[in-house]
């Protein structure tokens, strides 16, 4: 009962004092030791709030963190499929379950808004928890490396109307 089960509320100290000292936009990672009644684990943890591309010397808007850059960021770095969640654990007010190779590794979202405002942040408090040595265990990724392309980039687009309900899941999967 005296030990920390999660590295999250230690990084939301660390949120506080950065916002503190005025910092705009804050991503924070910390991987260490959490305990369960399962046992000790190897846990990495993300926090992320506020501006996360400041403003341009063109007089570009600054844009604020949201869950969708986070969701995305780990899945870039741990190659997870995400799946959401219709009952979120606390403190998430949404949240997803990442997935390697059929193993729940972890959880990321939005925190609650009142843990949020308990902390005096008035941004999207967004966090993602990892178990590592879950993510190892199951991790069979290896280093890819590709040459570079033979013809240069094309500069056209391509747009995706879909209804707004539809998972991103859905989407990638008919793109794929």
């Amino acid at each position: 009962s005296r030990l920390r089960n999660s590295l999250v509320p230690g990084l939301l100290a660390a949120v506080v004092r950065n916002l503190d000292q005025g910092a705009k936009g804050i991503p924070l990672f910390e991987a260490g030791r959490v305990f369960t009644p399962d046992g000790e684990f190897q846990r990495l943890a993300i926090v992320a709030t506020g501006e996360r591309q400041p403003p341009d010397w063109r007089g570009g808007a600054s844009r604020a963190w949201d869950v969708f850059d986070l969701t995305g960021l780990v899945a870039g770095i741990a190659g997870v499929e995400i799946k959401p969640l219709t009952d979120s654990p606390a403190p998430f007010g949404s949240a997803a379950d990442m997935v390697l190779h059929g193993k729940r590794i972890g959880i990321v979202g939005q925190l609650l808004p009142a843990v949020a405002r308990s902390h005096s942040i008035d941004t999207a408090l967004l966090a993602a928890e990892f178990d590592l040595d879950g993510w190892i265990e199951v991790s069979t990724r290896s280093a890819m490396v590709s040459p570079l392309p033979k013809f240069p980039a094309s500069a056209r687009d391509i747009a995706l109307i879909a209804p707004l309900a539809m998972p991103y899941a859905e989407v990638q999967a008919a793109i794929l």
